[in-house]
Parts: structure tokens; C-alpha cells; sequence
């Protein structure tokens, strides 16, 4: 089938977009957290009483990196589903496409 052939011809171009979302995946939730702790030491050196403030703050920033760490996995998960619920025949090339950059995560 054309599209399997796809991962096989284009696969240095599916290693560059495994690697993006692979650093993606690693370097914003990072970041965040970082972001995080600069905003607990600046509380921390001003020593003000806005701690339910700092703990939402801190609270929405943790969300946000588990959310921005598992988007492939979620992504990955949904397309797995609804290749299973649809006919697999007509969909076993996207099947190819998905797990050929998935699995370079």
C-alpha cells in the first residue's frame, strides 16, 4: 500500500518530527516547572501572605505540563480508537502514518 511505503521513503523526515515533538514534550513542561520555582522564590523573598494566589498559580502551571507532556500520547490513543471502531482495511495506511511517528517518540 502507498502509505507504508510513505514511513519507509520519508523516514528521516518522520525522525525530524519525532524528535520536535519529542523536545516539545520535554522542554516546555520544564520550563514551566522552572517558571514555577522562580514564582515561589520571589514569594518566598517578599514574603507577602498571597499564598492561595502562588498555590493556584502553581496549581495551573502543573496542569499545564502534564497536559503539554501527554498531548502525543492522547493523540495517539484517540487515532488507535478510532482505527479500532472503524474498518480496518481502510484505514490500516493511517494506522502506518500514526505509528510510524509516534514510535519515534
Amino acid at each position: 500500500m502507498f502509505l507504508t511505503k510513505i514511513c519507509d521513503q520519508a523516514g528521516f523526515i518522520f525522525d525530524l518530527l519525532g524528535l520536535a515533538i519529542n523536545i516539545v514534550r520535554w522542554i516546555i513542561p520544564v520550563s514551566i516547572i522552572v517558571l514555577a520555582g522562580i514564582d515561589v522564590f520571589k514569594a518566598a523573598s517578599k514574603d507577602k501572605g498571597d499564598t492561595k494566589e502562588l498555590i493556584k498559580k502553581l496549581l495551573t502551571r502543573f496542569v499545564y505540563a502534564v497536559l503539554i507532556f501527554f498531548i502525543p500520547v492522547l493523540i495517539k490513543l484517540i487515532f488507535n480508537q478510532i482505527i479500532a471502531i472503524n474498518d480496518k482495511e481502510a484505514l490500516s495506511g493511517t494506522e502506518a502514518i500514526i505509528s510510524c511517528i509516534f514510535d519515534r517518540i
